[in-house]
């Protein structure tokens, strides 16, 4: 007989009838078979249904109905979790937004049990009254916590969302939360395009962005075409772990000599050799001894100089603010020439 009680209506009515009378008489329940659990895979795409409806937000007793109803359905599926029907439910239920989160659906794909942000609906945590319902929902899918790929995909989210426009203080602060949670976890995100606030809170892509490791040196001296730096929120560790782009390293680039600052992978671009590297390929032409100064007096003199300083500096300075560790060597004793042309 393919109707049920009345009480069963929120859990079967798209696909049986529902009786319109209360039925109490226990010989006629027992008649109809409603003593009986009814089935689970009918129960399952009921809740699939249910899961479609629209307008659930703006709707205080149809949240009230279904929250009812989702209780008492995950009840049943949590008391099958070992018997042959579950297998269907998780086929029936795979891919639909069934875990109720009180005021709407959600995908069990962006449900953990764990979650220290407020990201709905991108990222939610198991409502406290699903709890009760841990042991069916675990069976289903729903993780203990998110990795970091889920961050990164929610950032990707937000940023096609918001595009070029700057990110409202709230998504900022959870864009940097996010960005700060990748850092800790890269797991499973090779191959993924990270976001990361700019400057200007606009979420971009993190290769295209710069984290200031020169801090004597200010953002402002750059142009926008020519650094565009990164969310000031974003630290220097966080920054170089999500794949932003080292101001030193770039500077180093444009100024120094590859080979000698151990940049050998590194992209070069502009004049093909570094000033540095001239001189030192000029300076190994000359002999030992003291044939460079005379050469230099000779450059003074062909410039019109009338006047040669040499001077001997024999200080070291700090090295803690180098764009290379291996620049820590000309911070030591060093002999200056001046002329006056």
């Amino acid at each position: 007989l393919d109707v049920r009680p009345k009480e069963d209506m929120w859990l079967l009515s798209f696909f049986v009838g529902i009786a319109d009378a209360e039925v109490t008489s226990p010989d006629l329940r027992k008649l109809f078979g409603w003593d009986q659990v009814a089935d689970r895979a009918l129960i399952a795409a009921q809740l699939v249904k249910l899961s479609e409806i629209r307008g659930v937000k703006d709707n205080a007793e149809l949240q009230e109905n279904l929250s009812t109803s989702v209780f008492r359905i995950y009840s049943t599926f949590q008391s099958a979790l070992s018997s042959e029907e579950f297998p269907t439910i998780q086929n029936i239920l795979g891919g639909h937004k069934w875990v109720w989160m009180g005021d709407d659906f959600a995908d069990p794909q962006t449900v953990a049990f764990k979650c220290s942000i407020n990201a709905r609906p991108m990222l939610c945590a198991v409502p406290g009254e699903l709890l009760a319902f841990s042991k069916f929902l675990r069976a289903m899918g729903v993780r203990e916590c998110f990795a970091g790929m889920d961050y990164m995909r929610s950032l990707e989210t937000m940023a096609a969302l918001h595009g070029s426009n700057p990110l409202p203080s709230d998504q900022l602060e959870l864009a940097v939360a996010m960005v700060q949670f990748v850092a800790d976890d890269r797991s499973g995100c090779d191959g993924m395009t990270m976001f990361v606030p700019d400057h200007d809170a606009i979420l971009q892509p993190a290769a295209n962005l710069v984290y200031n490791d020169a801090p004597w040196i200010m953002a402002s001296a750059f142009s926008e075409e020519d650094m565009n730096f990164v969310h000031p929120r974003i630290s220097i560790d966080v920054g170089e772990k999500v794949g932003l782009r080292s101001l030193r390293r770039l500077l180093l680039l444009r100024t120094s000599d590859a080979i000698d600052l151990g940049l050998q992978d590194a992209e070069a671009f502009g004049q093909s050799e570094s000033l540095t590297g001239r001189l030192k390929h000029i300076l190994e032409l000359y002999p030992d001894g003291p044939g460079i100064l005379n050469e230099l007096i000779q450059n003074a003199d062909d410039a019109r100089a009338s006047e040669v300083s040499i001077i001997i500096n024999r200080t070291s300075y700090a090295s803690s603010s180098l764009l290379s560790p291996k620049m820590e060597a000309w911070q030591g004793p060093a002999i200056y020439f001046h002329n006056n042309s």
